[in-house]
């Protein structure tokens, strides 16, 4: 279950803290979401069932032009048993969402075992009805350690930065049978709708962000 808000703040200040340059590149705030410094986007605190793991930095032309915030949610055999990192990368100049997008989708196709389908959920435009237009998402089914999952992809393109969110759970679709408890239904329904949450999140963060090094003051 979620955590309390103050809970969520210690726990993920000390994942932010444990490591050097971490603390240089994110900044946990008040609420316990996690700040990038240089784009001004906030990685969630915490969700119902899935929690913050790790931040992840990886190699780039700057410190933090490429960063991930995962969090997982624990099944009762202490394993993960569903996984949603938000990546948070600087795309070079030229860079168009449709590009982006296939970049981030031929890594999921790069499984082998991957078979692409439609994505578990909409982000509609109210004006319209029609799939927001600034995002793309897809679904897929990949075999991981012998077993099939779900794969929601979902990404968007604010100025350079390109937001990833990538998750990885169970099932597609929320599966019922004669042992199935609520407790087991409101976790697949998470698994569902926090990669949307989580995206949806970090790209009202980035529109908001008034310090973003490629936005006008």
């Amino acid at each position: 279950m979620a955590t309390t808000p103050s809970a969520a703040m210690a726990r993920n200040k000390a994942i932010v803290t444990a490591g050097d340059p971490t603390e240089s590149i994110f900044s946990v705030q008040a609420d316990g979401s996690i700040l990038h410094r240089l784009s001004g986007a906030l990685c969630p605190s915490d969700f119902e069932y899935a929690h913050l793991l790790d931040i992840q930095i990886y190699p780039a032309a700057a410190p933090g032009e490429d960063v991930g915030c995962d969090y997982g949610r624990v099944g009762p055999d202490g394993y993960l048993a569903s996984k949603l990192t938000i990546f948070i990368v600087r795309m070079p100049e030229g860079a168009t969402l449709d590009a982006v997008y296939e970049k981030y989708r031929n890594e999921v196709l790069a499984n082998p075992s991957a078979v692409e389908g439609p994505p578990s959920l909409h982000i509609t435009d109210q004006r319209t009805g029609s799939d927001n237009a600034n995002y793309r998402a897809n679904g897929f089914s990949v075999t991981l350690e012998g077993r099939r999952f779900h794969s929601e992809l979902l990404v968007s393109l604010y100025g350079h930065w390109a937001i990833e969110v990538r998750a990885t759970y169970p099932n597609a679709e929320i599966v019922v049978d004669k042992n199935t408890t609520k407790e087991d239904l409101r976790k697949q329904l998470s698994d569902i709708k926090d990669p949307y949450l989580a995206f949806m999140a970090v790209s009202d963060s980035l529109t908001n962000a008034k310090g973003r090094p490629d936005q006008p003051k």
